[in-house]
């Protein structure tokens, strides 16, 4: 209650091939999971506190999110994970966000018309799933 780490991510994207959106938030993610902070201890007697890079500890996520994105192309046809030439002939594209106990975080959706129930819940379903398929490569990984 006394001192706090302030964390700063700047994102700089190098090679654009589409959904940037979905990259970013895992790339954000997983590094924040690997993140190990300076054990910080607060005196006193001086008021400081003070930090110390033998001792580090990991930073603990409350919740861990990750983006999927599905563009809608010729108004019928789901495309996940859409490159830059099928973003560009795709009239929307919806961005849902689920974290590890599936509870939905965000949705975002660009372009087109208003999706009927039927056709979102269907990209929920398929936004879960992917969830899990990203969260296994990414644990893999490590």
């Amino acid at each position: 209650g006394i001192a706090v780490w302030v964390l700063y991510i700047d994102l700089v994207c190098v090679n654009y091939d589409g959904n940037i959106y979905d990259a970013s938030v895992i790339g954000m993610i997983t590094a924040l999971t690997n993140v190990k902070l300076p054990e910080a201890t607060f005196e006193e007697s001086s008021g400081l506190v003070k930090a110390t890079e033998e001792l580090s500890v990991s930073l603990k996520l409350q919740r861990i999110p990750y983006s999927v994105t599905i563009a809608l192309f010729d108004g019928q046809y789901l495309l996940v994970d859409p490159t830059e030439v099928e973003e560009s002939i795709t009239s929307e594209q919806i961005s849902i966000v689920f974290d590890e106990a599936g509870q939905l975080c965000t949705i975002w959706k660009v372009g087109g018309l208003p999706s009927s129930p039927e056709h979102l819940k269907e990209c929920m379903n398929i936004a879960r799933e992917r969830y899990k398929q990203i969260s296994m490569i990414i644990n893999n990984s490590r």
